[in-house]
């Protein structure tokens, strides 16, 4: 079960006195229950309800990576070009137009992804 996490505005993890760990298992086990909704989406053809949600699963795991991999709090921002930017992954052509269009795609379904 996802347990509510209050992230404070505080930028560093320690002096904030949060568990690096805590934070991963809440971004995690949130993106795994969106895992779940979005295949129940895709399932009923729901296919617009199944991105959008495909798109916070994947929000989520960066997040998850970005505190992984910087020990810090993740930025406030939903955009994944940026966001896997941030996580200083290395991207080829084709992972790099995946993560600029999927939000299009959802923006052209009438749902709206605010970067």
């Amino acid at each position: 079960m996802i347990q509510s996490l209050v992230i404070p505005y505080f930028s560093d993890m320690e002096n904030a006195g949060f568990d690096r760990d805590k934070i991963l298992t809440y971004w995690i086990e949130s993106s795994d229950e969106d895992f779940k909704t979005m295949i129940a989406m895709y399932d009923t053809r729901r296919y617009s309800w199944s991105m959008f949600v495909g798109h916070l699963m994947i929000e989520k795991l960066l997040k998850a990576l970005f505190v992984k991999t910087t020990n810090d709090y993740p930025p406030y921002i939903h955009n994944l070009l940026r966001l896997t930017e941030k996580c200083n992954l290395e991207l080829n052509d084709d992972q790099r137009l995946f993560f600029a269009t999927l939000p299009r795609l959802i923006s052209m379904q009438g749902m709206m992804i605010i970067n």
